[in-house]
């Protein structure tokens, strides 16, 4: 056992980068991902840490990353794994063949009916119902409730505020929130209360903890299946260790994944694993659920590049119109789109009653004065027949669980809506079974998360990163531009790294391993460029306006810097925002003062990979370039050079 624990604490011990000239052939290529094999990260030689593998990594199998076993396999229902095209009985979903419905491939199987472009009007299966005939109470009032989740981001365990592990104080002080044990509890009663439910996802389960790290995705099914989810769709950050691990994830659930508008021919690993809908019938009457994903995939998920991605409301309307076209008139969608992207489809489609969904992690609520509120629970949106299509979420990592109540008319009209989401408090009893099967998850590399590696004098939160600075973002940030190991040093140099990228927060007191990892659960890796003064002023005026003007595209996300600093005056028209630019100068003798930006003048533009090849639109030019340390090693090593570990506050505001 003291073996195994000293081979994890040297798995994760901090290095710096190999600073040794690279061939710039040999980089990275954008839509790659590196995987660690043996000590060496592949397709990426300039990072050679002296450690072996991860305890989660494969070496077995470069380019390919199937995740750990679970050691404890939780109870089902007895279903078998979902596919499209099995037999289906009343209760069961029904799923069209299909793989996307985009165009590309008109499929049928013995007994359908006939194709249509991009899709398939197949009603039957061998031995399956006819899902062109109506169920009992398809023609008479009927209410369901939709119990609902998004963007849990392998969260099984109960977390603080920042999104982080509980510590001991925090769990004395009745501060910890959600874990699927809580989930379970939840969703039990909800079951209990109302005799008609189903219970939906909106993606993203994927990439956020250690959880997912070691496991890929295989305790996420799990917990799934044993929850009995009805739906899920898929999220951005299901593509994060590529199409082969989440088509293995698809494979391990019990029930149906729908996304109307991707077309995932280009990945033939997911075919026929992703329907564009599904038609729920447990209750007697048909249920059609619609799923689709956020039109920015490309610019968010690298190893999605070959995912077509449509704009959601031509195919939600497509999906509409041909469950129409079936007899099924009471229609909602699972969306991972986004609060304000929803509210457009919403309004530029008809026949759709509700979208429950996810990616913005919108906390949604009756009672709107309430912190974080961002609207109405549910929001009332008023489509292209002025009828309501209602929205919902849940904020993330299963902090709140989403229950709305629906009643449609005997001629399926929504008549009525109502609900609100419930908090995951310590006030919430987690059921034991699911908290003795997390706990049993976290045994393989439960040690070396706890391993303290500093401590925060302050609370380094993720909260307050969009549009100013924040102390975590200045943090990571700084430790980017410590860790370049290029030749320019005498050149003044500007870090930069997406909001988006910092996934929790640090709360102030003893800071270990886990949080570092949670906080940047991603493989990115330092990168570097000699740019002059004009990159960096449009870099400042991309994020002031949150659009890049030579690419055309909205930002996704924020960006946190080091090295510069600015105000923004959004009143001014775009590319005059960004003013009061400074960059920091390093003297000789290591005092640092405040210069004006020289747009003409050279500088070095430090970040990382995700951001250099583009990801979030945030620079003006994307580049590539050798690779240096990872993210998450470069923050522990910056954290070493501080007394004790001790890490100041960071609360300078660099960019207001």
């Amino acid at each position: 056992m003291k073996i195994q624990l000293l081979t994890l604490l040297a798995a994760l011990a901090v290095l710096t980068a190999d600073a040794r000239p690279v061939d710039k052939k040999k980089c990275r290529p954008k839509g790659t991902r590196p995987v660690h094999n043996g000590g060496i990260v592949v397709g990426n030689p300039n990072y050679q840490p002296n450690r072996p593998s991860y305890p989660w990594e494969h070496p077995e199998q470069p380019g390919v990353i199937p995740g750990h076993p679970s050691p404890y396999t939780p109870p089902t229902s007895g279903k078998e794994p979902w596919k499209p095209c099995t037999p289906i009985q009343v209760g069961q979903p029904y799923c069209p063949c299909h793989g996307n419905g985009n165009g590309n491939g008109n499929t049928t199987v013995p007994g359908g009916n006939t194709t249509v472009p991009g899709g398939n009007t197949n009603t039957t299966v061998p031995g399956g119902i006819d899902i062109t005939k109506p169920l009992p109470n398809d023609n008479k009032p009927w209410n369901i409730t939709i119990v609902h989740t998004n963007d849990i981001h392998a969260h099984l365990d109960q977390f603080n505020s920042g999104g982080a592990d509980c510590t001991a104080k925090n769990i004395a002080d009745g501060k910890c929130y959600g874990g699927i044990a809580r989930i379970k509890t939840v969703v039990d009663k909800l079951r209990a209360a109302h005799n008609q439910s189903y219970l939906l996802d909106g993606g993203d389960n994927f990439q956020g903890t250690l959880f997912y790290t070691y496991y890929k995705g295989n305790v996420s099914a799990d917990y799934m299946n044993a929850i009995e989810y009805d739906v899920t769709t898929v999220g951005n950050h299901e593509f994060d260790d590529g199409a082969a691990n989440l088509a293995q994830f698809v494979k391990r659930l019990r029930f149906p994944v729908v996304s109307a508008n991707m077309d995932v021919s280009g990945e033939p690993v997911l075919k026929n694993l992703i329907a564009p809908y599904t038609v729920l019938t447990k209750y007697g009457s048909r249920l059609g659920v619609i799923g689709f994903m956020t039109s920015t995939l490309n610019d968010i998920a690298p190893l999605a590049s070959k995912i077509k991605v449509e704009d959601p409301v031509l195919a939600v309307q497509r999906a509409v119109d041909e469950l129409h076209g079936k007899g099924i008139k009471r229609i909602i969608c699972v969306s991972h789109n986004g609060y304000q992207d929803d509210k457009r489809v919403a309004a530029n489609t008809r026949g759709v009653s509700l979208i429950v969904g996810g990616h913005s992690h919108t906390l949604l609520n009756k009672n709107t004065s309430m912190a974080e509120v961002q609207g109405p629970y549910p929001t009332d949106v008023k489509n292209l027949d002025g009828k309501s299509t209602y929205i919902v979420q849940a904020k993330k990592f299963g902090e709140w669980v989403g229950t709305l109540d629906l009643a449609w008319d005997k001629d399926s009209n929504l008549i009525a809506v109502n609900g609100d989401p419930i908090r995951l408090t310590t006030d919430i009893a987690k059921e034991p079974k699911f908290d003795a099967m997390v706990q049993e998850w976290r045994k393989p590399f439960d040690a070396i998360a706890q391993q303290v590696v500093g401590t925060a004098t302050a609370d380094l939160l993720n909260s307050g990163c969009t549009g100013q600075s924040c102390p975590l973002g200045n943090m990571v940030a700084d430790a980017i531009a410590r860790a370049y190991t290029g030749k320019r040093t005498d050149l003044p140099r500007v870090a930069l790294v997406n909001s988006g990228g910092l996934r929790a927060g640090i709360q102030a007191g003893p800071i270990n391993l886990g949080t570092i990892l949670t906080v940047l659960p991603f493989q990115n890796f330092v990168v570097d460029n000699v740019v002059d003064g004009q990159y960096i002023k449009d870099l400042l005026e991309n994020l002031a306006s949150m659009q890049n003007a030579k690419q055309n595209k909205a930002l996704i996300s924020f960006g946190q810097v080091s090295g510069v600093r600015a105000v923004f005056d959004r009143k001014q028209p775009a590319g005059s925002m960004a003013t009061k630019i400074t960059v920091d100068v390093k003297a000789a003798d290591g005092t640092v003062t405040q210069e004006p930006l020289d747009l003409k003048k050279q500088y070095v533009f430090v970040t990382i990979d995700f951001v250099a090849t583009g990801g979030d639109n945030i620079v003006p030019t994307p580049f590539t370039a050798p690779t240096g340390a990872l993210l998450s090693d470069a923050v522990l090593d910056y954290i070493k050079t501080f007394p004790d570990g001790k890490l100041p506050s960071f609360k300078d505001t660099r960019l207001q």
